[in-house]
């Protein structure tokens, strides 16, 4: 599972050691757990082991539910028992068969517990025929509409069930740590077509209702969470991995666009094929967009869900963000997560950190190095970022953080890659993989498989970096002074020690270079303070852990001249941010001006000439214009989005705005011109506002720059703005344009009763549900007896309960009861 929440993406305007500082570099990185509170990570005590769902229903879309029928075949596991149970939330049960006989049953606490008509008989097989409806689900299934007032949507259904949401439209066990076999028999309206797991065995017609029943099957064992359906008007592309059918569920109106945003697929699964050493195991894989996923994908059992805007890329996107890591992640998941699977899910990183650890290593193999080394450094800095501003928190405990679960936790795999070698790292996966295919698995069988399999007992890799907390903070001091023909290394670990972080042990590699040439060796590192000589008299650079393989803060002390032959010669990403971190407090010197320079024009990384650039600019109170036009003409949009970012500092205003409309109007990627739309209200607000004005009336529908225009216009306050922004906060206009509509007109006219009534409006009855929870947030800005009197409404009321969820909360904040 991936989402935006779940990937965050570094873009500094300021040296990278200032990231530690400012959590709001890590706008994307949430503190929170993945999942919804009150569901135990730890699987309750059953007497069943299901074998196999048979899941049946009727698709009412009206009513934004179903009737269904769900057969659970089971195994009973102990002797004696006269009641069992199943998970079943929000369903409206009629009936219950055990093995063709009726049996009594009861609901509560999102179970439904039966009483059997004799005792359990461990071993012995049982069926279980449930009939049920539901309509208006809390959770696990979502409905989408396409309306008059909302033509940029789509008509969909899908559902999400991880962590526990698929009790919500079929009773089931709904843990990781039990696997079955699935069906599922849907019938839909024949202008729509239906995914979900395994093999589709058939669809036939339903007489007499312009309806069709589309039956799939999967006959390996995967756990409850990763059943899946999807619903919509589709056109489906067929391609092949190998022998293994894809295909790829798109919109007919951006067959293109999905299909580039899919293209890497069968590559991909012949990468991971070869590197586990197992052949794709869920005979065919299909990839779906929906809209409005929470998430950027889900790794359902051989059917993947994914974000529409994730995949969906048009020329203009595709400058922004790329479809390749989603792609790689999801996809991965088919092995680890869907094949072996936690067992619970305080164990989730080894779903979550592999896949994160995958999309950098099919970045290396294609050969991607800048993306490869970039990824690398973006999961080091947010699994530090996580200690740092979130507090301390092992990878395996309970409600364990985002940033933990995934970039944290891939960039540790790396460091275990580091420690074995690639081979016997390859070998080790291979072996878990084999050793527990199709079952539930926790940390430990990983550990016990690596030293099974490599004869290495790695107890104390995973104590530091997976059960406890934090990472080395080095301080390295060089010279060769200390004793005369040898090079003398001192390396003190100065993290905080606790219960949670200790010293840690690690192999450390130093790159000497001399006049000979550069040479790696490697140390053993467990202690506070150690010293290290190699017999070297004339090193021209010493640098620690060249490739990047630690998570880890260093402060390293050595001749300056070093760190120039660094910045000259260094070809790799840490290599030069290093350098660049290092010399930043020299810029005023012209030959570290030149080599900043240097790396602004050649590198090949954009993070580093984004760094580059942003030094530079920042090194001066009024930045060189050549520079900035230098940076504005980068070949990536990031690296122009930070010289747009230092446009309006120019001395010659007339040039920066020029530059600052130019790229505004004209840059290919939307994130550079949103930055120069800032640069522009910087320089001139009327004349900017009369610019931003012109350009919506152009295009009043181009959801990726329109709302942050009507921000920009709603700052300046003013009231006579208010009719200009009202007619964005109405339908047909994109979700993201009538929400920022609304919040402009409230900071222009924050008392005009047009503003209330339509946002009253909006709130009861608009067909976009999403958009009516942005704006109940907001609800205490329009506190009036009106508006509690329709928070109470929608609290009790309300058939769909995010909307009636989020009433209740503001009731709460504002200290009313549901029920007044």
């Amino acid at each position: 599972m991936t989402s935006t929440a779940l990937r965050p993406r570094i873009r500094p305007f300021f040296p990278i050691f200032l990231l530690f500082l400012f959590p709001f570099f890590f706008s994307d990185a949430p503190a929170q757990s993945l999942f919804r509170e009150g569901v135990s990570p730890y699987p309750e005590d059953r007497n069943t082991d299901v074998l196999h769902y048979r899941i049946e229903l009727d698709m009412k879309l009206e009513k934004q539910g179903a009737d269904g029928v769900t057969t659970i075949k089971t195994r009973f596991l102990s002797s004696g028992d006269s009641i069992v149970w199943f998970h079943a939330a929000g369903l409206s049960i009629s009936s219950v068969r055990q093995d063709g006989k009726e049996v009594r049953f009861v609901q509560e606490n999102e179970k439904i517990i039966l009483n059997l008509t004799g005792k359990t008989i461990r071993g012995k097989q049982s069926s279980f025929v449930i009939r049920y409806s539901f309509s208006y689900p809390e959770r696990g299934m979502y409905f989408r509409f396409k309306t008059s007032d909302t033509p940029w949507r789509k008509t969909q259904v899908w559902t999400q069930g991880e962590d526990a949401d698929n009790r919500f439209w079929f009773p089931c066990y709904d843990f990781p740590n039990d696997k079955a076999t699935s069906e599922i028999l849907v019938t839909v309206p024949d202008s729509l077509k239906a995914l979900s797991n395994g093999k589709l065995m058939s669809k036939t017609p339903v007489k007499k209702r312009q309806a069709t029943t589309w039956h799939y099957r999967l006959d390996q064992p995967h756990s409850t969470y990763l059943i899946m359906l999807a619903i919509g008007d589709y056109s489906v592309v067929s391609a092949k991995a190998g022998k293994i059918p894809l295909s790829y569920w798109l919109y007919p109106d951006r067959i293109e666009d999905g299909k580039r945003g899919f293209s890497y697929t069968a590559d991909m699964m012949k990468a991971f094929e070869q590197f586990t050493d197992m052949p794709y195991p869920w005979g065919s894989y299909s990839q779906v967009v929906i809209q409005d996923f929470m998430y950027g994908g889900m790794e359902n059992t051989g059917a993947t869900t994914m974000n529409d805007e994730s995949i969906n890329l048009d020329r203009f996107d595709l400058l922004d963000q790329q479809p390749e890591g989603l792609v790689a992640h999801e996809l991965i998941h088919q092995w680890f997560g869907n094949v072996v699977t936690p067992r619970d899910w305080t164990h989730l990183w080894l779903n979550e950190s592999f896949a994160t650890y995958f999309e950098t290593w099919y970045y290396r193999q294609k050969g991607w190095l800048e993306k490869a080394e970039t990824d690398l450094f973006y999961n080091q800095l947010s699994g530090m970022y996580s200690d740092r501003q979130l507090g301390r928190k092992p990878i395996v405990s309970e409600q364990s953080y985002v940033n933990n679960l995934y970039p944290r936790g891939g960039a540790i795999l790396y460091s275990l890659e580091y420690v074995l070698g690639q081979e016997a790292f390859r070998e080790a996966l291979r072996y878990y993989l084999e050793k527990h295919a199709f079952q539930p698995v926790i940390t430990s069988d990983l550990v016990m498989a690596i030293e099974e399999s490599t004869g290495k007992n790695l107890d104390w890799f995973f104590d530091q970096w997976i059960y406890k907390a934090g990472y080395p903070e080095y301080q390295v001091v060089m010279d060769t002074l200390t004793r005369p023909g040898f090079l003398s290394i001192r390396v003190i670990q100065e993290q905080e020690q606790d219960s949670l972080t200790g010293l840690f042990r690690m192999p450390l590699d130093f790159e000497i270079e001399d006049q000979k040439g550069a040479k790696t060796v490697r140390v053993e590192n467990f202690t506070a303070d150690t010293t290290y000589f190699f017999p070297v008299s004339n090193p021209k650079n010493v640098r620690l852990d060249p490739g990047n393989a630690i998570m880890k803060m260093v402060t390293t002390q050595k001749p300056f001249d070093w760190w120039i032959y660094q910045i000259g010669k260094a070809g790799d990403l840490a290599g030069q941010v290093e350098s660049m971190v290092a010399l930043q407090d020299s810029l005023h010197r012209t030959d570290v001006q030149h080599y900043f320079r240097q790396i602004l024009m050649k590198s090949r990384y954009s993070l580093c000439r984004e760094e580059a650039i942003g030094f530079l600019a920042s090194s001066t109170e009024i930045p060189s214009g050549d520079l900035l036009q230098s940076g504005l003409k980068d070949q990536s949009a990031d690296v122009r989005r930070i010289a747009a970012a230092f446009v309006s500092r120019l001395p010659d205003k007339k040039q920066a705005w020029d530059l600052a409309h130019h790229h505004f109007l004209a840059d290919s990627s939307f994130a550079v011109r949103r930055t120069a739309a800032s640069a522009l209200a910087d320089l001139d607000s009327l004349k900017a506002l009369t610019a931003f004005k012109t350009w919506i009336r152009s295009h009043p529908d181009e959801h990726r720059l329109v709302p942050v225009l009507l921000q920009k216009i709603g700052s300046y306050g003013v009231s006579r703005d208010f009719s200009f922004l009202e007619p964005f906060a109405k339908p047909p206009h994109h979700r993201s344009i009538r929400d920022a509509a609304f919040s402009a007109m409230k900071r222009t006219d924050p008392k005009n009763p047009n503003l209330q009534s339509l946002w009253i409006r909006t709130v009861r009855s608009d067909p976009d549900e999403i958009l009516r929870q942005y704006l109940l947030s907001d609800a205490s800005s329009f506190r009036s007896a009106e508006l509690e009197t329709l928070l109470g409404d929608l609290a009790r009321n309300e058939k769909i309960h995010s909307v009636a969820r989020e009433a209740k909360l503001q009731l709460l904040r504002m200290g009313l009861s549901v029920n007044r």
